[in-house]
């Protein structure tokens, strides 16, 4: 009965214009963050569209804020972690230890991002819980880049 209410005062397009809403602001935001991380490159001194090819700007974000070495040892316990983890007990076992090395190196790259632009663990907080907020902060702002922390 509430339904039919709901239809019959118009509300029948609601739902799709909400989803269409949240699309386009998800996108904007997704611009905008890419734009804020092009300025994060062009403040490092790197090209900013190395920030738009989605390996590479990895390890150039490693590069910028602590050193290239570091992605490999990032990238291999996580490759490695991820294809091992679904199989005998005991590799189940050291694949969750190197996924667990994995997220520990991010966050303190996370922490070596914000301080080789002035900023401290909070700063690098918002990185890891609200990254594409913080790197338009990173990349709008007035911060510059210290070099590698």
């Amino acid at each position: 009965m509430i339904l039919a209410d709901m239809t019959a005062r118009g509300f029948e397009h609601v739902p799709g214009a909400l989803i269409w809403t949240v699309i386009v602001i998800v996108y904007l935001i997704t611009l905008i963050a890419m734009a804020g991380k092009w300025k994060v490159y062009r403040k490092a001194g790197e090209a900013g569209w190395k920030s738009l090819i989605p390996f590479y700007c990895s390890y150039i974000d490693y590069r910028i804020s602590w050193d290239a070495k570091m992605f490999w040892a990032y990238f291999i316990c996580s490759l490695t972690g991820s294809l091992i983890i679904g199989t005998s007990t005991y590799l189940a076992l050291a694949a969750v230890i190197l996924l667990v090395i994995s997220f520990c190196i991010s966050f303190v790259q996370d922490y070596k991002m914000a301080a080789a632009f002035g900023y401290g663990i909070g700063f690098a907080l918002g990185l890891i819980f609200f990254r594409p907020l913080f790197t338009i902060i990173l990349g709008f702002g007035r911060s510059r880049y210290r070099g590698p922390a």
